[in-house]
């Protein structure tokens, strides 16, 4: 998920993580964070990371370790519960540790 519409939630939600948790978080698009990923060059700190279903980051992260998140198909799971519809979005935590 790329464009206007991802980075308006993107900054959205590093607003919403300043204002109400005191916490910065960085911006980043799926092909930095792959780059980030196969080069090990994490730091520490707050990502913010918004991609469809289908992103490989998103699916490399949900299957990296013990969460209750699956992708398939293009649809989200939390558990039993399925978040289809397009305008639908699902936070996740993940720690790079």
């Amino acid at each position: 998920m790329e464009g206007k519409h991802a980075t308006s939630i993107a900054l959205r939600l590093a607003h919403a993580l300043h204002i109400y948790h005191r916490l910065d978080a960085e911006i980043i698009t799926e092909q930095e964070a792959l780059q980030r990923t196969e080069e090990k060059g994490w730091t520490s700190g707050n990502i913010v990371f918004i991609g469809s279903p289908r992103s490989y980051f998103a699916m490399q992260t949900v299957e990296r370790g013990p969460t209750p998140i699956s992708l398939a198909g293009g649809v989200v799971r939390v558990g039993d519960k399925a978040f289809k519809a397009r305008e639908q979005g699902t936070p996740a935590l993940s720690s790079s540790t």
